[in-house]
């Protein structure tokens, strides 16, 4: 029994390990600017489009970064589409620089954000 948990324990923490360098490369893009930023997204909601989403795990980190976020009051991953939901506190929409650097935190690119 001790054998095959640390088989499986071996399994997760390399299947992990290899999830989590999926998505940390950098767009060589240009940064947003610090005015665009720092202001507070319209809207009740956005969807993070993120690179680099490819298995369960790699859901759930992104979802606990964006989680600690204040003024995020919930998160949907898609796997498939590498589409991050998010929702906001009603009055308390973070900016896209936090988002931002939430995603970045969490080992992956964020490639854009679009609002309602």
């Amino acid at each position: 029994m001790r054998a095959l948990f640390s088989i499986v324990l071996v399994s997760s923490c390399g299947a992990l390990a290899a999830c989590s360098g999926a998505g940390a490369s950098r767009s060589s893009g240009s940064a947003p600017s610090a005015a665009s930023s720092a202001a507070a997204l319209p809207g009740d909601s956005a969807t993070l489009t993120v690179q680099g989403l490819s298995c369960p795990l790699c859901a759930s980190n992104v979802d606990k970064q964006l989680l600690k976020v204040p003024g995020v009051q919930d998160v949907s991953v898609d796997l498939g589409a590498g589409l991050v939901k998010v929702r906001f506190d009603s009055g308390a929409a973070p900016s896209e620089a936090v988002l931002r650097k939430a995603v970045e935190d969490s080992g992956y690119t964020l490639a854009g954000i679009t609002t309602p």
